[in-house]
C-alpha cells in the first residue's frame, strides 16, 4: 500500500493532475507484477522494474472485467510518464536502488535536502515524496515508539498538493501515531504557497495552523501585520511586542 501511494504521488507530480480510476488500476496492477518478479529474484523493486511491468502488462492476468480500452490507454500514459525518470530530464535520480539505508530504529533521522535546491521543481517534489514515504514508515507505526517530527523549511512541502495531503493526515492523526509535529516557517505568508486562493489545497495548508495547539511567533516584519493579526488573533499590543523581538525572543 505504501509503495502504491508513493507511485501515485510521483505520477501526479509528473502529470500535474489527479490520476483517473483507470490509471490507478493500471498503476496497482503494474506494481503487483513488478513486486512478484523481484521477490522471485530476491530483489527490492525499483522504478525500472515497474516501468518494465507496465510496458508489457499481462492483460490475461488482468482479467476481462478490467481489460478495457481506458485501462490499456492508462498503461501507455503511465509508461510515457515514468520513463522520464530513467530516460529523460530526471534520469539518474530515481532509476536505481537507494544509496543510503533508512534505519527506522535510529534515535534521530535527518533528511538534508539542501543539495536539492538547484534541481528542477519536479525533481524536488519527487524527492520530498520519497522522503515522506520513508519517514511515514517510522512515524505511523507504533513499533518505533513516540517521535518528534520537525519540518524545517516546511514551505517546500506546502508547494506540493500530494505531500501536503500526507502532511495534513499526520497532523490530524498525531495522537494515534504518537508523534509531535513541529512546522517551521519564516512567515505566515508561506502558507499561501499552497494552491490558489480559495482552493482546497490552500485550506489544507491553513488547517495545519488550526490543528497546531502551540504557536510560537518570533520577530515579524511589518508587511505581515494584517495576516498575523487576522490568522493568529494577535492584539495590537502583542503585535508591537512581536515586531520588536530580538533573536531568540518569541510569543507563545
Amino acid at each position: 500500500t505504501r509503495r502504491l501511494t508513493l507511485l501515485r504521488a510521483l505520477a501526479e507530480i509528473l502529470e500535474e493532475r489527479r490520476l483517473s480510476s483507470a490509471e490507478i488500476k493500471a498503476l496497482s496492477f503494474g506494481l503487483r507484477q513488478a513486486v512478484a518478479v523481484d521477490e522471485g529474484q530476491g530483489r527490492v523493486p525499483i522504478i525500472p522494474d515497474f516501468i518494465e511491468a507496465i510496458a508489457s502488462p499481462d492483460f490475461e492476468a488482468l482479467g476481462s472485467k478490467n481489460d478495457s480500452p481506458k485501462v490499456r490507454q492508462a498503461f501507455e500514459t503511465l509508461y510515457d510518464t515514468f520513463t522520464r525518470l530513467i530516460d529523460g530530464d530526471l534520469e539518474g535520480m530515481f532509476d536505481g536502488e537507494s544509496t543510503v539505508t533508512f534505519d527506522a530504529n535510529a534515535p534521530i533521522v535527518t533528511f538534508n535536502t539542501q543539495s536539492l535546491d538547484d534541481l528542477p521543481e519536479e525533481a524536488r517534489k519527487i524527492a520530498f515524496a520519497c522522503i515522506q514515504s520513508w519517514a511515514e514508515a517510522a512515524i505511523t507505526s507504533g513499533d518505533f515508539g513516540k517521535r518528534l517530527v520537525i519540518y524545517e523549511e516546511g514551505s517546500e512541502v506546502l508547494n506540493d498538493p500530494g505531500s501536503l495531503r500526507r502532511m495534513v493526515s499526520q497532523w490530524k492523526l498525531a495522537r494515534a501515531y504518537g508523534i509531535f509535529n513541529i512546522l517551521v516557517l519564516h512567515k505566515l505568508g508561506d502558507l499561501d504557497l499552497a494552491g490558489d486562493a480559495g482552493s482546497k489545497t490552500r485550506a489544507d495548508a491553513y488547517s495545519l495552523l488550526g490543528d497546531s495547539a502551540v504557536r510560537i511567533v518570533y520577530h515579524q516584519e511589518s508587511d505581515q501585520k494584517a495576516l498575523a493579526k487576522e490568522t493568529l488573533g494577535l492584539t495590537e499590543r502583542e503585535w508591537q511586542r512581536v515586531t520588536n523581538f530580538k533573536t531568540g525572543q518569541g510569543l507563545w
